[in-house]
């Protein structure tokens, strides 16, 4: 144990020997720009981010927006920012959370730097972004989610495999990543599209002895690309045990039974109630698709290949036709699954 005797021998002091030893627990004295360590450790601290709430509806943006987060209480907004009295550097942020929104720029007011083929730029539902003065009357999009927001049809090219695109029109909201090599968007992970349920074919199809039950799932115009793989599934179900039924999954531009059979054409025995047949296609090229076998999946088909018209929208058609009407056939349900780039 140390002892106070030890301390003299060895030439040490007690704390309350030293003179002005004295400290104060709880506080620091003393002119806070001579702390160097502690000054530097606040001067790195961001500064306060102010919000506010914005209405909904037509909101337009500008000097009163610049450095604050402006908050969307509703969704469907459309922004109009207006670039006088900003300087270069100067940013407005937006969050927008219920339902995306469209920002332009106010008549004469500048350049947008970002925007899709209609001249404006999107924030999707629940999206955050930074729109930043980098020039004169030259506003850019920064640090934002997604390089693209909105339908299909409007879409813009990416630059890189860092860049997003949010497609509002497929499969009810959907992500694509951009592919320098293919210089398309490929989807970013499994994008499954449901369809209408429960649709009848035109009357024509239909005689006094049969009836055809279908559903459709249309793909636009550039979703079927060369290495683009796609499942499509149908499952329907009759409601007695009387008429058998016939079923395939037609692919093709028209959207009628002339579109060649990818899956089927699979027949159920009166006694059974339900039927489903899918597959897997790949397109070969902007024009050829062929079907390939998928693990676990018996498929049978009639035609291996079909074609398209190049940089068509292309249709998968489930049909399925009965021996006769006794039966009433619905259809349960209907996929068409897109497939990453690569698998």
């Amino acid at each position: 144990m140390l002892t106070y005797a030890d301390i003299k021998k060895w030439g040490l002091a007690r704390l309350s020997d030293v003179a002005g030893a004295s400290g104060v627990w709880g506080g620091i004295t003393g002119t806070l720009s001579d702390q160097t360590d502690l000054q530097s450790a606040l001067t790195a601290k961001a500064d306060a981010i102010t919000s506010q709430t914005l209405a909904s509806g037509a909101i337009s943006l500008g000097t009163a927006h610049r450095g604050k987060l402006n908050i969307c209480s509703t969704g469907g907004n459309a922004f109009t920012v207006d670039t006088t009295g900003l300087s270069v550097g100067d940013c407005i942020e937006l969050y927008n959370p219920a339902g995306g929104g469209t920002v332009t720029l106010a008549s004469g007011s500048g350049t947008l730097v970002g925007t899709d083929g209609s001249g404006s730029m999107r924030i999707a539902p629940g999206g955050f972004c930074v729109l930043q003065a980098t020039g004169t009357n030259t506003l850019s999009v920064m640090d934002r989610r997604y390089f693209y927001v909105g339908p299909w049809a409007n879409r813009i090219n990416g630059a890189s495999a860092v860049d997003i695109a949010f497609i509002t029109d497929i499969a009810g909201g959907s992500e694509w990543r951009w592919h320098s090599g293919t210089s398309a968007w490929w989807p970013l992970s499994q994008i499954t599209i449901c369809s209408v349920l429960g649709n009848d074919v035109a009357a024509t199809l239909q005689t006094a002895a049969q009836i055809v039950t279908s559903a459709s799932i249309l793909l636009p115009a550039g979703v079927c690309k060369a290495g683009q793989r796609i499942d499509s599934y149908v499952t329907f179900t009759k409601s007695g045990t009387t008429d058998t039924m016939t079923s395939a999954i037609k692919i093709g531009t028209s959207g009628t039974t002339g579109d060649a059979t990818a899956h089927g054409a699979t027949t159920t025995a009166a006694g059974s109630r339900q039927n489903s047949v899918g597959g897997r296609v790949r397109f070969r090229d902007a024009t050829t698709w062929q079907v390939e076998a998928i693990a676990g999946v018996a498929v049978s088909f009639a035609a291996p290949t079909g074609t398209i018209t190049s940089g068509a929208a292309v249709w998968f058609d489930a049909y399925t036709s009965q021996s006769g009407i006794t039966d009433t056939v619905s259809v349960s349900q209907m996929h068409v699954v897109l497939q990453p780039r690569g698998q």
